[in-house]
C-alpha cells in the first residue's frame, strides 16, 4: 500500500509538469461542458464563491463588506460565462431564435449554439478545476480581488450586465412560458 500511496503523490506532485495530463484534463473538461447543463456550473460557481468566502473571512480576516466585494471580483468572470451561456440558451431555443428569422441555415445555429454555449461552460469549469486543483494556494493568493477595479474586469462586469438585461428582458420577446422552460431546463443541474 505504502508503494502505491508513494506514486500517487508523487503524480499529485509532478502532474503539472506532465504535457499527457493537460490534454487529458483539457479534452475531459470539453467532454463535461458537452455533457452537463448550465446549473451544475452555476454549482461549481456557488462551490468556487463559498470557498472564497472561507478564504478572505476566515483566513485574511477580511470585514464581511470585503469579504463579500473580493468574492464577487473573482466570480466575475465566471458569472459573465454562465449569464453568457443562459442568455444564449434563451435566444437560440428551436422556434424562437433569430435564426428562424433571419432565415440562416440549421447547422450554422447548431454551430453557434454548441460554440457558444460549450465554450462559456468550458471556461467556467476549466477555472473551477484550476482553483480546486491547487486548494492552498488558492487560500493563499489574494491579489486578483482588492485593490482597484482593471480594465479587464470592467469588461467583464459590462458584459455580465449586459448579459443579466437580456435575460431578463426574455419573458417579453419570446413566446410565453419559453422563458421559464428554458431556464428550468439549463438550470436543474442534475438534467443532464
Amino acid at each position: 500500500m505504502t508503494g502505491l500511496r508513494r506514486h500517487a503523490l508523487a503524480f499529485a506532485v509532478s502532474h503539472d509538469n506532465i504535457p499527457a495530463f493537460h490534454a487529458a484534463s483539457i479534452l475531459l473538461t470539453v467532454i463535461a461542458a458537452a455533457l452537463f447543463n448550465t446549473g451544475a456550473f452555476a454549482l461549481l460557481i456557488a462551490a468556487h464563491a463559498s470557498l472564497d468566502v472561507v478564504k478572505y473571512r476566515e483566513i485574511h480576516g477580511m470585514k464581511w463588506s470585503g469579504t463579500l466585494a473580493a468574492t464577487a471580483r473573482e466570480s466575475l468572470l465566471d458569472l459573465f460565462f454562465l449569464s453568457l451561456a443562459l442568455c444564449l440558451a434563451l435566444y437560440l431555443h428551436h422556434g424562437q431564435s433569430v435564426f428562424v428569422l433571419s432565415g440562416i441555415t440549421r447547422l450554422e445555429e447548431i454551430l453557434v449554439r454548441v460554440f457558444g454555449i460549450m465554450f462559456a461552460r468550458f471556461e467556467v469549469l476549466w477555472h473551477g478545476l484550476w482553483v480546486f486543483s491547487d486548494i492552498r494556494q488558492h487560500l493563499r493568493d489574494v491579489r486578483d480581488a482588492v485593490g482597484p477595479w482593471r480594465p479587464r474586469e470592467i469588461l467583464w462586469l459590462s458584459g455580465l450586465i449586459g448579459a443579466l438585461l437580456f435575460i431578463a428582458v426574455s419573458p417579453f420577446v419570446l413566446k410565453q412560458g419559453v422563458a421559464s422552460a428554458v431556464l428550468y431546463e439549463q438550470l436543474t443541474p442534475w438534467r443532464i
